[in-house]
């Protein structure tokens, strides 16, 4: 025998997916509110609730979604999360880089100044180197040098003595490499982080339009549980006033002439009495044994043995009125005996 899927509520009817901290609460509030009013009447009457086995299935189905949305969007947050704390570290390096250059571009002054002294002292080493006698190739290169940061010397200078003067260019020549070093590695650490920040930047903006994609989904997903939270509803509506009709139709005398026991003879003869219960090939259902075209000609949505026992029973006697004992080939002899 075969139940129809019944109105069990998911694993995690209510629980928050995925939420870092720091995230809105109110993505999950909201889902649990929408969840609450699936199926209302499937909550407080567990009887019609199977008579909606279909919008069951469909349920199940638009909560997967909504889970799977709402996974999407705290994946998207985490992402973003990742992204942004990125960019400020890039953020965070450009701005030392660019003190970094402020240092340098005091020194560069400093230097500026000191090169002005220097050279001024150099030319009187240079005198005097000419009247001690020696090369002057290394003071050449040094009295040619141009730029303030490749001339400087913090050395103090012996006036009078010519290797003193050759000793002070070679000084002037080595800062003058270090700070022509220092400048060009500053200058492609800076280019580095602007390159760097720009990557951030841009994974920032595709984090944003990831979460973006990721809100409209879940509103999606939540305007399909809410529908099909009205569709349950209303299915619930029919089925309780099938439900109603079959009972004021149970009230009344059978139809012709059929007596209460010949339907009980009719159901035990078909199903052993049992409403719920499914032939073995899986074509026919419920007490009375219907076939799933059988019972939507006669009104019936979803699977007949999940509807209740009164709808199945005003049914049955309005498949009678309509077509005879003949539906129940074998066992509706006993509503004409």
């Amino acid at each position: 025998m075969t139940v129809a899927p019944g109105d069990r509520r998911p694993q995690g009817w209510c629980s928050a997916v995925g939420l870092a901290a720091g995230r809105p609460t109110g993505r999950t509030s909201r889902r649990c509110r929408l969840r609450r009013v699936v199926g209302p009447v499937a909550v407080a009457c567990g009887l019609l609730a199977t008579s909606v086995a279909g919008a069951g299935f469909a349920r199940q189905d638009v909560l997967a979604e909504l889970d799977a949305a709402e996974a999407a969007l705290d994946a998207a947050f985490g992402r973003n999360d990742d992204a942004v704390r990125d960019r400020e570290e890039a953020e965070a390096r450009a701005v030392t880089l660019e003190a970094d250059l402020r240092v340098l571009d005091d020194r560069s002054l400093q230097l500026v100044l000191e090169y002005e002294e220097t050279v001024r002292r150099a030319r009187a080493l240079a005198v005097d180197a000419y009247v001690r006698g020696g090369g002057s190739s290394d003071l050449d290169d040094y009295l040619d040098a141009s730029g303030a940061t490749e001339a400087a010397v913090r050395s103090h200078l012996a006036v009078g003595r010519v290797e003193s003067a050759r000793e002070a260019a070679r000084k002037v020549r080595r800062l003058r490499e270090t700070v022509d070093a220092d400048a060009a590695a500053t200058g492609e650490a800076v280019a580095a982080a602007v390159a760097e920040l720009e990557r951030a930047n841009a994974a920032v903006r595709d984090a944003e339009d990831a979460i973006d994609a990721a809100r409209r989904r879940v509103a999606a997903a939540e305007q399909q549980v809410a529908s099909a939270a009205e569709q349950e509803r209303i299915a619930a509506e029919e089925a309780a006033e099938a439900a109603r009709r079959a009972a004021e139709a149970a009230a009344r005398t059978p139809a012709r002439g059929t007596t209460g026991d010949a339907w009980e003879r009719l159901r035990n003869c078909e199903s052993g009495g049992d409403y719920t219960i499914v032939s073995a090939n899986g074509l026919y259902f419920g007490a009375y044994q219907f076939a799933l075209g059988t019972w939507a000609a006669v009104g019936g949505t979803g699977n007949p043995a999940a509807a209740p026992p009164e709808e199945q029973d005003y049914r049955a006697r309005l498949l009678f009125e309509r077509a005879g004992w003949t539906q129940w080939p074998i066992c509706g002899r006993y509503l004409i005996e």
